[in-house]
């Protein structure tokens, strides 16, 4: 394409110069103006006048162009086939840019070629376009100008003409679509002006109101459809007034119907002056009526409510009546039913003869059988008026299954039955829920089992079959091999009052509540529970629970006061509950004061705080007439001056949120009567500790510090010599190990326990003292010996003696001993020791023992006197300065080895079996006067009585032993009669509690 070059008006003075025809323009002049004076459409007029052009001024190209937001716009081309032509359409856009930048010349041109191009000013339009081979003359240029104007003008005349038609048609267009809306709306539509009178309305308004436009034309809106109103009430003068309306209302019809409309008006404007207003009613007559139809539903489904929740009301204000009944009737019960049983308990520790001890045992277990009848009633009760809950309590599972198993061993045991505890290791310890709940079900489904099994076993498997977060979802498989169930009667057996026919109930007993109230229990807890049975093999009853994650046992130490000689009040309006108690918290040394009432309470109070003898603890008995127990802790508690005195809850019914609502009122204990003898203790003493325990202490907390795991070795490789003359001590020490996941070799005397080191690499050897052969501080030396000669590692030597008389501690360090333990041997103590002198904490190897210092050896433990309560471990001796020892502690044993009933027994029988034999050996050495065989002797029963919790003999024996070191022989013989016969009785109790065989 050829460049594009402006041309002057100096270039163009030759062109101009030449001669012309005037003649020929003026026709074109002529012609234009003829067009223009006849036509009225813009494209007629480009159409005729460019074609003249073309033909007469003997131009290639012409065109009309105007500029639309700096845009050509090209309204009209000649020829047509030049209207894309790329030629002329970039000369076309250079003359309208240079035209745009200098708006006063009337005229602009520019070279394209062998082309002249010319571009002339439309004033207000655009620019006329052309394109020649010649230049045009001085007289076109000149005479263009006053052509040019009358153009534009025509131009701009006909597209305001053609702009106008377009207008009417839009305005028709839109007309059309309103009259069709005006129409054909199911809405009556009337429009009325300035002065408030009507001048159309549509047919719909005919319809509704049965007024025809003629009848209503000119005639006021406000009467014609509302003429009961005021004329202050009229709406059309707020629409006149420019507000728009929208309401509900009542409008007439022309008949005087009264017609409910929904009104909306508004003004209209014209050129945003109002001329008029509109008015639209739509009939609501239907809706409202339906509206007012519901209304008087609802009122009447209100009544309906509130006549229900008036009879609701009334049937729960039977119900609480009911369930207050149930409770003081379980309160009235329990209380004099656990009278029964603690004066029984009273009674069977007391010497008895034969017959004597069958009615008092057929007495408490009569008790007990009607107590748990009578929970079963009550709790079946709860159920049905759905006033039972669950507890949201933290607690450990496998000590709650060892002590359920532990109590059911014994039924098992009678009927020669093999229980079976099976909890696999992925089942989670530590859970959150409503721990007695779950021992109610446990124990009747374990029950069942062994009530209707006659030979074979009884296994509890627990597993787990879901852990999602803290939910934690457990199963439970109770299998028998017993008689079975028919399977027709499967489905009736959770069924209430039902047993699987007559027979069974005369048979073997029972309301037909257990199971019901067991299905329920389970639902509760987020379960449900399935049997399978073949009658004749066997039955598996197998449900789930679901539960939270526990918190984990804090592992810090809880100190425990003594208790000896602790200020205690009780307050219980019951004096049988008053006497039991007062007798068991005597027994441990603790001074007790008594108070029947709320009232008595508070005077002895503040009475003991004026004379400062302040009380150290109250125990409240929740069920009091007047002021009750939880009322007597509130009145306690709003006294800062009280702030030291700790507060036990005991009740003989717990109901759902009472354990909340005693820790919020600040009791430190809470406690379901009646309490086992070692589980009271330790809840008094957690309950005295130096601090608060996180959790409210309940029998649940107490039976889990009892049970509560040491650490475990059983994954380090640890060989341990136990050397130990004494059958029952050995199993005492070789039972803790086992509980601690350690196993040991013995060895009965020193010369054995050489030929094992020879034998054997040991990493700890527990030694006792006194023993015959060689006793441990002559086999300690041999060994130190045989290391020192042979160059081998030094074996850590623990003491484990009896002995607590001055010297022995000096004795054993000179003797090449690392450690010192008291005999009974504390379990934590125990830990605490093989844990310092195993790898796990080793001790210094490159201090030879000799010349360690003597302070720092550990000081030997004084025999039973606990320093401290710890989580893992809670001892359940009652006090270290007891008064009354008892004949047998049953919780010693037990704590020790971790509610190992088993083992219990197995001791027991072994110390059982010894005993007669160590008092027929005693008695000869003292009748003989052999002073270091007597001691020996009392020494040995003094430990073994320890270790069982045979409390008298174990004090009996320790003051024979302290007067034949002083020499003092005769008083040694005068305690001996006595200690016989004590001997003697503790057989006699431990078969009449079937601890060891009759």
């Amino acid at each position: 394409m050829p460049s594009l070059s402006f041309i002057t008006r100096q270039q163009l003075q030759p062109c101009l110069e030449m001669p012309v025809n005037p003649d020929m323009y003026k026709d074109a002049f002529l012609q234009i103006a003829f067009a223009i004076s006849g036509e009225f459409s813009l494209k007629t007029i480009l159409k005729n006048s460019l074609r003249v052009f073309l033909r007469k001024l003997n131009c290639t190209m012409a065109a009309v162009v105007r500029t639309d937001k700096g845009e050509p716009v090209t309204e009209h081309i000649l020829p047509k086939a030049m209207a894309g032509h790329g030629g002329y359409l970039e000369p076309m856009a250079s003359l309208a840019h240079a035209l745009e930048e200098a708006p006063a010349l009337p005229w602009h041109s520019v070279q394209h070629g062998e082309q002249h191009c010319y571009a002339f000013m439309l004033e207000d339009f655009g620019f006329l376009f052309l394109a020649r081979a010649a230049a045009f003359d001085n007289f076109f240029l000149h005479e263009m100008a006053p052509m040019g104007k009358m153009l534009a003008r025509a131009c701009l005349a006909c597209l305001a003409l053609e702009r106008r038609q377009q207008s009417e048609e839009e305005m028709l267009t839109r007309k059309a679509h309103f009259e069709s809306v005006f129409t054909s709306t199911n809405d009556a539509m009337v429009y009325f002006d300035t002065n408030h009178c009507i001048f159309n309305v549509n047919e719909r308004f005919t319809e509704l109101f049965g007024y025809t436009l003629e009848e209503v034309s000119g005639k006021n809106i406000n009467t014609v459809v509302d003429p009961l109103k005021q004329e202050h009430e009229y709406g059309s003068p707020r629409i006149l007034g420019g507000e728009t309306i929208e309401m509900e209302a009542v409008r007439y019809a022309r008949d005087g119907r009264a017609i409910e409309v929904m009104l909306k008006g508004g003004p209209v404007r014209i050129h945003g002056i109002i001329q008029g207003g509109y008015a639209t009613y739509s009939d609501i007559s239907e809706r409202k009526r339906n509206e007012r139809m519901l209304l008087e539903s609802n009122f009447l489904l209100e009544k309906s409510i509130e006549r229900a929740n008036h009879l609701a009301e009334e049937a729960k204000m039977a119900s609480i009546a009911k369930s207050e009944f149930l409770a003081n009737m379980s309160h009235e019960i329990r209380t004099p039913m656990n009278g029964v049983l603690g004066m029984a308990g009273l009674l069977l520790d007391t010497a008895l003869d034969e017959k004597q001890r069958r009615y008092t045992e057929t007495l408490e277990s009569s008790a007990k059988a009607l107590l748990s009848l009578i929970n079963d009633i009550l709790d079946f009760s709860k159920i049905e008026s759905g006033h039972l809950e669950l507890e949201a309590l933290n607690f450990s599972l496998r000590p709650l299954l060892d002590d359920l198993a532990a109590m059911m061993a014994f039924k098992a045991d009678e009927k020669g039955l093999e229980l079976i505890l099976f909890i696999e290791e992925n089942v989670p310890d530590r859970l959150n829920g409503d721990p007695g709940r779950l021992r109610q079900v446990l124990t009747n489904l374990v029950g069942n089992a062994i009530k209707f099994t006659h030979e074979g076993e009884v296994l509890i498997h627990v597993s787990l079959l879901a852990e999602k977060n803290d939910d934690i979802t457990m199963e439970f498989r109770i299998r028998d091999t017993g008689i079975g169930i028919p399977e027709d009667k499967i489905p009736h057996l959770f069924n209430q009052f039902t047993q699987v026919d007559a027979s069974i109930s005369r048979r073997y007993g029972g309301t037909g509540l257990g199971l019901a109230i067991t299905k329920q229990l389970i639902e509760l807890m987020g379960g449900n529970i399935e049997v399978e049975s073949v009658e004749g093999k066997g039955s598996v009853f197998c449900f789930s629970v679901k539960m939270q994650a526990g918190l984990p046992v804090q592992q810090e130490q809880i100190a425990c006061a003594a208790l000896s000689g602790l200020r205690v009040l009780l307050v219980d309006d019951n004096a049988t509950n008053r006497e039991i108690l007062h007798i068991r918290l005597k027994a441990a040394g603790m001074i007790i004061h008594e108070a029947e009432n709320g009232p008595s309470a508070l005077g002895a109070i503040y009475q003991a705080l004026e004379e400062k003898k302040p009380y150290a603890m109250a125990i409240l008995d929740m069920q009091m007439p007047g002021m009750d127990g939880a009322s007597l802790g509130r009145a306690i508690r709003s006294n800062p001056l009280l702030n030291d005195l700790r507060l036990v809850m005991m009740s003989s019914s717990s109901r759902r949120g009472d354990s909340a609502m005693v820790n919020e009122i600040g009791f430190s204990a809470y406690l379901t009567k009646p309490v086992p003898y070692g589980e009271l203790f330790i809840c008094l003493c957690m309950a005295l500790g130096s601090r608060e325990p996180s959790d409210l202490v309940t029998r649940h907390t107490a039976r889990e510090a009892r049970y509560s795991r040491q650490p475990d070795f059983s994954e380090q490789k640890i060989r341990i010599l136990l050397v130990e003359d004494n059958l029952t001590n050995q199993q005492v020490a070789l039972g803790m190990l086992e509980k601690m996941g350690l196993q040991a070799d013995t060895a009965e005397n020193g010369e054995d326990a050489l030929l094992s080191i020879k034998a054997h690499a040991y990493d700890l050897i527990l030694m006792d003292m006194q023993m015959p052969r060689m006793d441990g501080l002559r086999a300690t030396r041999e060994i130190r010996r045989i290391e020192a000669a042979e160059s081998k590692k030094t074996v850590p030597i623990i003491a484990m003696t009896a002995n607590a008389m001055q010297g022995d501690r000096e004795k054993c360090l000179q003797a090449g001993m690392n450690d010192y333990i008291s005999k009974p041997v504390n379990p934590e103590t125990l830990a605490k020791t093989i844990k310092r002198w195993l790898s796990l904490q080793p001790a210094p190897e490159t201090m030879p023992v000799e010349t360690r210092a003597a302070d720092s050896f550990p000081a030997p433990e004084k025999p039973h006197v606990p320093q401290s309560i710890s989580s893992d471990f809670i001892t359940d001796t009652p006090s270290a300065n007891r008064q009354s020892p008892a004949a047998w502690n049953p919780m010693t044993l037990e704590t020790y080895l971790y509610g190992d009933l088993d083992m219990v027994k197995t001791i027991l029988e072994t110390y059982t079996a010894q005993l007669p034999s160590s008092m027929h050996t005693l008695k000869t050495a003292l009748e003989s006067g052999s002073r270091e065989e007597a001691r020996h002797k009392a020494h040995a029963l003094r430990g073994t009585s320890a270790n069982v919790g045979a409390e008298i003999l174990m004090d009996m024996a320790a003051k024979m032993e302290e007067s034949i070191f002083h020499g003092d022989m005769d008083t040694a013989a005068a305690i001996f009669p006595e200690l016989e016969k004590k001997a003697y009785h503790l057989i006699r109790i431990l078969k009449d509690k079937k601890m060891i065989p009759p």
